[in-house]
């Protein structure tokens, strides 16, 4: 009876490792098409803020926007600012630059977290998530998670649930990994799918092809990675973990080159092509995708990077076109309001606020 029980027990343990790997490669491709999408465009106060130096990523929670700056800034200059969206002039500095206790290096991303009155970031560099109070005016951190040894790899990492995290990484079999907090990997979903005419394409190439943002939305279990070499999108259901992919408006991709380091064989792409997607938001209605078409190349002579917004559903129906009167990097939606607001790409960056239409 025993040697029964525990055949039993080795089976389920199979099923349910089996369960946690999406074997890739039988997902649904939808198109995102312009011409046919309704278009709307759209005009911009912009919110100048001299506080800013060189602020990359956007986040929000309740009426605070949460400005990261480049890691490159300097060291006495605050990591983070918070602005209140309300009256635009209450203002908290936030990030104390170092390696010591509450101390962080960057700000890769911003995570609301699940806690009232506070936020999370990635901080790439050092490896670890940090916790900032929005009711204090210390520029400390209140808490600190370091990652395992088994997270070395991890890219960019969102909050899954109260228990768990999901990530890309630098090089891997998987689109996403999910991680426990206590740095067990607990799952592994998607892998990524062939290229015609280039099959033989290693997963380091591929997750360098595919590679770009990844934004979630943990009360709706919707995580979207968007790449930035190739236009496609992709929407991965937590609950049912299934991967839904966009590709569009240029589905081709685009040329390179390979090149033999010794160690690994590189793709080279050339900054003369267009950088793709450039960032997400994720509300309880849509999906909004910020579109650059834009090479560096580009972006150093006239300093736009980003002037389209594509709206689709949470099944990845694409719904609409924004095109925006000014360039914008980072983005965040707030539903109530119905307001985007957006961190402008000009010499004196501050934050753009546009109006969405209401029709999708």
């Amino acid at each position: 009876m025993n040697r029964y029980l525990t055949l039993s027990f080795n089976l389920l343990i199979i099923l349910l490792t089996l369960c946690c790997k999406d074997r890739g490669g039988d997902h649904p491709i939808k198109e995102l098409l312009d011409k046919e999408l309704q278009s709307y465009s759209l005009r911009s106060e912009k919110k100048e803020m001299e506080q800013f130096k060189d602020p990359t990523e956007l986040g929000m929670k309740g009426d605070w926007l949460i400005v990261s700056e480049n890691y490159r800034v300097p060291e006495s200059f605050p990591r983070i600012h918070l602005i209140n969206r309300k009256n635009w002039t209450d203002y908290i500095p936030k990030g104390v630059q170092g390696y010591g206790p509450m101390e962080i290096t960057d700000a890769a991303m911003i995570e609301e977290g699940q806690e009232e009155g506070s936020f999370w970031v990635y901080n790439m560099n050092r490896r670890l998530f940090a916790q900032f109070s929005l009711t204090d005016t210390s520029m400390l951190a209140i808490d600190q998670v370091k990652f395992s040894e088994s997270m070395a790899m991890v890219h960019f990492i969102c909050i899954a649930t109260d228990s768990s995290y999901i990530a890309t990484m630098w090089e891997g079999e998987y689109k996403l990994v999910e991680f426990h907090k206590d740095g067990r990997r607990i799952g592994e979903y998607g892998r990524y799918e062939t290229v015609e005419g280039h099959e033989g394409l290693t997963n380091y190439q591929l997750t360098y092809l595919n590679g770009g943002w990844l934004k979630g939305n943990p009360k709706n279990g919707l995580f979207v990675r968007a790449a930035i070499r190739r236009d496609r999108l992709e929407i991965f259901d937590h609950a049912k973990k299934t991967f839904t992919i966009i590709d569009g408006p240029d589905k081709k991709i685009p040329p390179f080159r390979l090149v033999d380091a010794g160690d690994k064989v590189h793709m080279d792409i050339s900054i003369s092509e267009p950088f793709r997607y450039r960032d997400i938001a994720i509300t309880d209605a849509y999906i909004f995708a910020l579109y650059g078409g834009i090479s560096h190349l580009e972006y150093m002579e006239t300093g736009e990077l980003a002037k389209t917004v594509y709206v689709l559903t949470h099944k990845g129906d694409p719904l609409a076109k924004i095109n925006l009167d000014r360039s914008i990097s980072g983005m965040v939606v707030c539903e109530k309001s119905n307001l985007l607001y957006g961190i402008t790409t000009d010499e004196d960056p501050g934050i753009a606020v546009f109006e969405l239409p209401m029709n999708f």
